[in-house]
């Protein structure tokens, strides 16, 4: 297996930042090694996919974690098959809920957005010299604090509980899963997460089919 650093080895605490991504970005600059984890009560310019506005208000659960994998460059968007896939298994963990993969990086519960998946990446010639894995999960959000103009409202945990979750023990569970899968994937490659992503699927229109399909017959060459 390749060489691996623990996740969440260093976990970085901020009260708000402008976006957890932005602040993890900033911190490999200054040598920041990988495992380590900047989380945020609130970001004041979350993005999305396209650079669309994430809002993040209090709470959510907001992280941005540091990668450096040893993977080539033709592999660089597994990482965000691999992420929704880590989140999932925590979130049912937690709570019993099944999500499943909106393409390419949401998560639905019961058809409405739980979380997001955001990961950006600097590449040298043929080699990835890192990622930065951002997720946001709504955990206790206002449901009213959050955008209800979009295809697929959102939703919280806490909302489909009926109680408060404790943000920590989301935060852990994703922790546990991201080094469970993230150790089998350098380990075994890449079919047992193409396998679990493909399981977990949302039902949607023929051109996300097709994106679907495009990903999947990646699988023999990546596996």
């Amino acid at each position: 297996m390749q060489s691996y650093q623990e996740i969440g080895n260093k976990i970085i605490w901020l009260e708000e930042v402008d976006s957890t991504n932005n602040y993890a970005k900033k911190l490999i600059e200054n040598g920041e090694e990988e495992g380590t984890m900047v989380l945020a009560r609130k970001q004041t310019r979350g993005r999305g996919r396209e650079d669309r506005n994430w809002i993040s208000p209090e709470g959510g659960l907001y992280l941005s974690l540091i990668l450096k994998p040893p993977f080539p460059v033709k592999e660089l968007s597994m990482m965000t098959l691999l992420t929704a896939v880590v989140v999932l298994e925590a979130i049912e963990k937690l709570t019993g809920f099944r999500c499943q993969v909106k393409w390419p990086n949401d998560l639905l519960l019961e058809g409405r957005k739980v979380c997001g998946v955001l990961t950006e990446s600097k590449v040298v010639g043929e080699a990835i010299e890192y990622v930065v894995v951002g997720v946001g999960v709504n955990v206790n959000n206002n449901m009213e604090e959050l955008s209800t103009n979009l295809q697929y409202p959102a939703t919280s945990l806490q909302e489909k509980l009926g109680y408060e979750v404790e943000i920590s023990m989301v935060l852990r569970e994703i922790i546990l899963s991201f080094n469970k899968n993230y150790k089998l994937t350098l380990r075994e490659g890449w079919s047992v997460i193409l396998k679990k992503w493909k399981e977990n699927l949302y039902p949607v229109g023929e051109i996300h089919r097709q994106n679907y399909l495009s990903m999947g017959n990646q699988e023999g060459e990546l596996a």
